[in-house]
């Protein structure tokens, strides 16, 4: 196994921690927080180049959430 997977396998599993284990006492982060946190680790560390990561963003379900959002808000 190579640096580079190895790398990704550590931010994988410390971001997936944090996302299913957010009430541990010393991890008082939420979901999003790991995520995006997870996904900057991933870019600054070089596993992911910053235009895949535009790239893997669907905004067509950001839409849906963020229409889901102001119709439940009204």
């Amino acid at each position: 196994m190579d640096y580079q997977k190895l790398t990704a396998l550590i931010i994988f599993g410390i971001t997936y921690t944090g996302i299913i284990f957010t009430r541990l006492p010393g991890m008082n982060i939420d979901r999003p927080s790991a995520a995006f946190f997870g996904a900057v680790a991933m870019v600054a560390s070089g596993i992911l180049g910053f235009d895949q990561a535009i790239l893997a963003i669907d905004f067509n379900t950001i839409g849906l959430l963020l229409g889901m959002m102001i119709i439940m808000t009204t």
